[in-house]
Protein backbone atom coordinates (compact mmCIF):
# COMPACT_ATOMS: atom_id res chain seq x y z
CA UNK A 1 0.00 0.00 0.00
CA UNK A 2 1.29 3.04 -0.82
CA UNK A 3 1.07 7.17 0.94
CA UNK A 4 -2.93 7.44 -0.43
CA UNK A 5 -3.76 6.18 3.43
CA UNK A 6 -1.72 8.81 5.49
CA UNK A 7 -4.07 11.93 5.22
CA UNK A 8 -6.92 10.12 6.74
CA UNK A 9 -4.66 7.56 9.56
CA UNK A 10 -3.71 11.19 11.81
CA UNK A 11 -4.07 10.75 15.54
CA UNK A 12 -7.57 10.45 15.65
CA UNK A 13 -10.24 8.83 18.24
CA UNK A 14 -13.35 7.39 18.75
CA UNK A 15 -14.86 9.54 21.35
CA UNK A 16 -17.22 7.23 23.72
CA UNK A 17 -19.72 9.31 25.47
CA UNK A 18 -21.75 9.15 28.64
CA UNK A 19 -24.71 11.42 28.17
CA UNK A 20 -27.01 12.82 30.85
CA UNK A 21 -29.60 13.58 27.96
CA UNK A 22 -32.41 11.13 27.55
CA UNK A 23 -32.44 11.29 23.74
CA UNK A 24 -32.10 8.20 21.71
CA UNK A 25 -29.38 6.70 19.43
CA UNK A 26 -30.00 7.78 15.73
CA UNK A 27 -27.29 7.62 12.75
CA UNK A 28 -27.32 8.76 9.21
CA UNK A 29 -24.65 8.75 6.88
CA UNK A 30 -23.98 11.81 5.02
CA UNK A 31 -21.36 12.95 1.91
CA UNK A 32 -20.84 9.34 0.44
CA UNK A 33 -18.45 8.80 -2.04
CA UNK A 34 -17.52 5.55 -4.59
CA UNK A 35 -15.10 4.93 -7.18
CA UNK A 36 -16.61 3.68 -10.27
CA UNK A 37 -13.89 2.36 -11.65
CA UNK A 38 -13.16 -0.68 -9.28
CA UNK A 39 -14.34 -3.84 -10.64
CA UNK A 40 -13.02 -6.66 -8.44
CA UNK A 41 -16.08 -6.87 -6.53
CA UNK A 42 -18.04 -8.16 -4.94
CA UNK A 43 -15.49 -7.83 -1.63
CA UNK A 44 -14.41 -11.54 -0.62
CA UNK A 45 -12.15 -10.54 2.54
CA UNK A 46 -12.07 -7.00 4.23
CA UNK A 47 -9.95 -5.80 7.56
CA UNK A 48 -11.05 -3.69 9.87
CA UNK A 49 -9.49 -0.89 11.76
CA UNK A 50 -11.85 1.05 14.35
CA UNK A 51 -8.55 3.87 15.74
CA UNK A 52 -9.97 4.34 19.60
CA UNK A 53 -9.42 5.93 22.79
CA UNK A 54 -8.01 2.95 24.27
CA UNK A 55 -7.27 -0.76 23.42
CA UNK A 56 -10.54 -2.24 24.75
CA UNK A 57 -12.91 0.14 22.82
CA UNK A 58 -10.91 -0.57 19.64
CA UNK A 59 -11.63 -4.48 20.18
CA UNK A 60 -15.68 -3.97 21.41
CA UNK A 61 -15.81 -1.74 18.13
CA UNK A 62 -13.46 -3.79 15.68
CA UNK A 63 -15.75 -7.24 16.73
CA UNK A 64 -18.95 -5.40 16.23
CA UNK A 65 -18.30 -4.14 12.64
CA UNK A 66 -16.69 -7.52 12.17
CA UNK A 67 -19.49 -9.85 12.98
CA UNK A 68 -22.04 -7.88 10.93
CA UNK A 69 -19.54 -8.48 7.72
CA UNK A 70 -19.85 -11.25 8.36
CA UNK A 71 -23.13 -11.82 8.80
CA UNK A 72 -23.34 -10.27 5.64
CA UNK A 73 -21.44 -12.97 3.96
CA UNK A 74 -17.80 -11.11 3.98
CA UNK A 75 -14.83 -12.69 5.68
CA UNK A 76 -13.57 -9.65 7.96
CA UNK A 77 -10.90 -9.45 10.16
CA UNK A 78 -10.59 -7.39 13.52
CA UNK A 79 -7.29 -4.91 12.87
CA UNK A 80 -6.09 -5.30 16.60
CA UNK A 81 -5.54 -9.21 15.55
CA UNK A 82 -2.66 -7.85 13.22
CA UNK A 83 -1.98 -4.54 14.70
CA UNK A 84 -2.00 -4.98 18.22
CA UNK A 85 -1.77 -1.85 19.98
CA UNK A 86 1.35 -0.81 20.51
CA UNK A 87 1.72 -1.18 16.85
CA UNK A 88 1.74 2.22 14.87
CA UNK A 89 -1.32 2.29 12.41
CA UNK A 90 -0.12 3.49 9.08
CA UNK A 91 -0.11 2.75 5.28
CA UNK A 92 3.66 0.77 6.07
CA UNK A 93 2.30 -1.52 8.79
CA UNK A 94 -1.11 -2.13 7.48
CA UNK A 95 0.66 -3.16 4.21
CA UNK A 96 2.86 -5.35 6.34
CA UNK A 97 0.38 -6.83 8.14
CA UNK A 98 -1.98 -8.01 5.27
CA UNK A 99 1.10 -8.81 2.92
CA UNK A 100 -0.05 -12.37 1.41
CA UNK A 101 -3.02 -12.74 3.46
CA UNK A 102 -5.66 -12.21 0.40
CA UNK A 103 -7.33 -9.28 1.51
CA UNK A 104 -9.14 -7.11 -1.12
CA UNK A 105 -10.16 -3.92 1.17
CA UNK A 106 -8.64 -2.03 4.65
CA UNK A 107 -11.60 -0.38 6.06
CA UNK A 108 -10.89 2.32 7.91
CA UNK A 109 -12.94 4.50 11.09
CA UNK A 110 -11.74 7.49 12.55
CA UNK A 111 -13.13 9.90 14.52
CA UNK A 112 -13.53 13.66 13.13
CA UNK A 113 -15.71 15.73 15.49
CA UNK A 114 -17.76 16.08 18.15
CA UNK A 115 -20.63 18.79 18.85
CA UNK A 116 -22.57 19.34 21.56
CA UNK A 117 -25.77 22.07 21.56
CA UNK A 118 -28.42 22.63 23.91
CA UNK A 119 -31.92 22.26 22.81
CA UNK A 120 -34.44 23.69 24.33
CA UNK A 121 -37.94 21.16 24.75
CA UNK A 122 -41.15 23.82 25.95
CA UNK A 123 -43.16 23.13 28.64
CA UNK A 124 -46.61 21.81 28.60
CA UNK A 125 -49.90 21.77 30.15
CA UNK A 126 -52.69 19.37 30.06
CA UNK A 127 -55.51 18.20 32.08
CA UNK A 128 -56.43 14.72 33.20
CA UNK A 129 -59.41 13.35 34.60
CA UNK A 130 -58.97 11.37 37.99
CA UNK A 131 -62.21 10.93 39.46
CA UNK A 132 -64.50 8.39 37.53
CA UNK A 133 -68.61 8.43 37.19
CA UNK A 134 -70.21 6.10 39.61
CA UNK A 135 -72.95 4.65 37.78
CA UNK A 136 -74.76 3.26 40.69
CA UNK A 137 -74.34 2.18 44.45
CA UNK A 138 -75.20 4.35 47.13
CA UNK A 139 -74.29 7.72 45.86
CA UNK A 140 -77.02 7.18 43.06
CA UNK A 141 -77.10 8.67 39.55
CA UNK A 142 -76.20 11.95 40.42
CA UNK A 143 -72.80 11.43 40.26
CA UNK A 144 -73.12 10.73 36.44
CA UNK A 145 -71.54 14.11 35.27
CA UNK A 146 -69.47 14.53 37.96
CA UNK A 147 -65.67 14.09 37.61
CA UNK A 148 -62.71 15.09 38.75
CA UNK A 149 -59.78 16.78 36.94
CA UNK A 150 -56.45 18.09 37.74
CA UNK A 151 -54.32 20.22 36.07
CA UNK A 152 -50.54 19.27 35.39
CA UNK A 153 -47.70 21.53 34.18
CA UNK A 154 -44.54 20.31 32.75
CA UNK A 155 -42.12 23.21 32.90
CA UNK A 156 -39.55 23.60 29.66
CA UNK A 157 -36.14 22.39 29.89
CA UNK A 158 -32.78 22.06 28.04
CA UNK A 159 -31.59 19.06 26.48
CA UNK A 160 -28.37 18.79 25.64
CA UNK A 161 -27.68 16.67 22.58
CA UNK A 162 -24.13 15.32 21.75
CA UNK A 163 -23.35 14.49 17.75
CA UNK A 164 -20.46 12.01 17.08
CA UNK A 165 -18.63 12.33 13.11
CA UNK A 166 -17.40 9.34 12.52
CA UNK A 167 -15.08 9.34 8.88
CA UNK A 168 -14.64 5.44 7.25
CA UNK A 169 -12.54 5.36 4.36
CA UNK A 170 -12.75 1.91 2.43
CA UNK A 171 -9.06 1.58 0.60
CA UNK A 172 -8.61 -1.68 -2.01
CA UNK A 173 -4.68 -3.44 -1.30
CA UNK A 174 -3.37 -3.61 -4.61
CA UNK A 175 -2.08 0.28 -5.19
CA UNK A 176 -3.75 1.55 -1.63
CA UNK A 177 -6.27 3.76 -3.23
CA UNK A 178 -9.36 4.88 -1.37
CA UNK A 179 -12.42 3.24 -3.34
CA UNK A 180 -15.20 4.88 -0.64
CA UNK A 181 -15.58 7.28 1.52
CA UNK A 182 -18.49 8.09 3.72
CA UNK A 183 -18.87 10.56 6.80
CA UNK A 184 -21.26 9.41 9.49
CA UNK A 185 -23.50 11.05 12.12
CA UNK A 186 -24.31 9.75 15.52
CA UNK A 187 -26.69 11.59 17.89
CA UNK A 188 -26.68 10.50 21.47
CA UNK A 189 -24.42 7.15 21.58
CA UNK A 190 -24.05 6.17 25.44
CA UNK A 191 -21.91 3.22 24.76
CA UNK A 192 -19.58 1.21 22.19
CA UNK A 193 -21.84 -0.76 21.20
CA UNK A 194 -24.65 2.31 20.56
CA UNK A 195 -22.28 4.21 18.28
CA UNK A 196 -20.65 1.17 16.76
CA UNK A 197 -23.49 -1.20 15.61
CA UNK A 198 -25.77 1.27 13.99
CA UNK A 199 -22.68 2.13 11.96
CA UNK A 200 -21.89 -1.41 10.96
CA UNK A 201 -25.47 -1.63 9.66
CA UNK A 202 -25.54 1.25 8.01
CA UNK A 203 -22.03 0.81 6.06
CA UNK A 204 -23.10 -2.72 5.12
CA UNK A 205 -26.55 -1.20 3.44
CA UNK A 206 -24.88 1.83 1.81
CA UNK A 207 -21.87 -0.83 0.84
CA UNK A 208 -24.48 -3.18 -0.74
CA UNK A 209 -26.04 -0.64 -2.66
CA UNK A 210 -23.35 0.74 -4.42
CA UNK A 211 -22.12 -2.59 -5.28
CA UNK A 212 -19.11 -3.61 -3.33
CA UNK A 213 -20.96 -6.23 -1.79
Amino acid sequence: MRAGLSPFLRETFIVILALVASGCTSIKLVDTWKDGSYAKLPIQKILIVMTAEDERSRRLAEDSVVTAFRVANVEAVAGYTLLPGAVQINEETIAKAIAGKGFDVVLITSHENTETTSVYVPGEVRTEVVGAPNYGGRAGWGRYNRREYRTIEQPGYYREDKVVTLDTNLYETKAGNLIWSARSQSQNPQSVADLVDPLATELIKHLTLDGFL
